[in-house]
């Protein structure tokens, strides 16, 4: 009988692993391919490969997220479409949690010193999953070939700073960065798993102890 019931137990545990692993896939983001960059182009004012030099954030007013408004500074190395600047400015917005319209997690941000392929329309650019817009090192060779050689900037030029769009709040808010829906239920269903493996550690422990 101890055999049995230690064979129904681990059963039971394999149970609770496979129906959290399956819970984590059914919720997991999909996010279309991004589209070919010689396709999009046409449909930015600016498209050119720069590194970027400074963020200037600031927390704005959103309806229902923590939102974040930045005016990134890049210095540019190639061009392909608009004027070649050597130092461009450009405004993006960001969220801290899922937008209304995504399951997905919060969109991915530029980091200082990272280098990016980067299309901007109206003085904004998004860094998302699928958007043009990336890192330039995960952009496929092919992709970055189709756009051509591209032109050089002019050293010192800059283009205008772009001005901010969104309010910003009166203060920040003092519980710090907070966990996304996503993440804090697979931290609850990590701990429901934990427990129960404790649980049927000390019972088959005190059962073949007698």
């Amino acid at each position: 009988m101890r055999y049995v019931a230690a064979i129904g137990v681990a059963f039971g545990l394999l149970a609770v692993v496979a129906l959290h692993i399956s819970a984590k896939r059914t919720y997991a983001c999909s996010a279309p391919a991004p589209p070919p960059l010689i396709e999009v182009i046409e449909g930015f004012d600016f498209a050119f490969v720069g590194e970027v030099v400074s963020i200037d954030r600031q927390e704005i007013k959103g309806e229902k997220y923590r939102t974040f408004e930045e005016i990134i500074e890049f210095k540019t190395s190639v061009v392909w479409k608009g004027d070649p600047y050597g130092t461009m400015f450009v405004r993006t917005i960001w969220y801290l949690t899922p937008t209304p319209d995504s399951n997905c997690l919060p969109e991915p941000r530029f980091g200082k010193g990272g280098r990016y392929i980067v299309f901007v329309l109206n003085g904004r650019t998004r860094l998302s999953r699928g958007g043009p817009t990336q890192n330039f090192y995960d952009a496929p060779e092919d992709q970055i070939a189709t756009l051509g050689v591209g032109k050089a900037p002019r050293p010192g030029s800059a283009s205008p700073i772009p001005e901010r769009e969104g309010q910003p709040v009166e203060r920040w808010s003092r519980g710090g960065c907070g966990l996304t829906p996503g993440y804090a239920l697979g931290s609850i269903n990590l701990a429901a798993i934990g427990l129960t493996v404790m649980l049927a550690w000390f019972w088959l422990r005190q059962r073949f102890r007698r």
